[in-house]
């Protein structure tokens, strides 16, 4: 029996299923600085993707007529940057504190609120991104799967057009 036919119908199922938990989670409020990261389900399951990839070489008949470190070398490799991947999707910030900007995961990017002097919003089909434009000539991106991506893209929208009109 082959099940093959119901792969994308499982596909789609379990990631509905992430989008539904990711979209439960919001942005958080520490004091006076606002804080927007990814949903942690998306990091959490890179995780349960790497567990495939390191358990595929062990399937039955699946190495055919290669060796087999040679064979499991290519999934664990992608196994490891999926990790890494699932590590970075952790980290990442967005911190709005202060009249300050501060984006990214291992190394952060700081700016002042006051020389961001542009932000397009781009709505794709399946996602948005935020560019911000600051006046040293500088751009930074800013996904659309951060959790309450429209509250941080109206705040950033207003704050570029405040700094237009001044």
């Amino acid at each position: 029996m082959s099940l093959s036919p119901l792969v994308p119908f499982f596909t789609g199922l379990t990631l509905t299923g992430v989008m539904l938990i990711g979209a439960r989670e919001h942005h958080l409020k520490v004091g006076n600085a606002e804080i927007y990261k990814f949903p942690a389900a998306l990091g959490y399951m890179m995780f349960g993707i790497a567990v495939l990839f390191l358990g595929a070489p062990f399937l039955p008949g699946a190495k055919g007529d290669m060796d087999f470190l040679t064979f499991a070398s290519f999934f664990w490799i992608i196994a490891a940057l999926v990790v890494a991947f699932g590590f970075y999707l952790l980290k990442y910030r967005v911190v709005i504190n202060d009249g300050h900007l501060s984006a990214g995961a291992y190394f952060k990017r700081q700016i002042d609120l006051r020389d961001i002097v542009a932000a397009n919003l781009k709505r794709g089909s399946r996602s948005a991104e935020l560019t911000l434009s600051i006046r040293a000539g500088r751009k930074i991106l800013l996904s659309g799967m951060l959790a309450d991506f429209d509250s941080l893209a109206q705040t950033m929208i207003s704050c570029a057009a405040k700094n237009q009109q001044s």
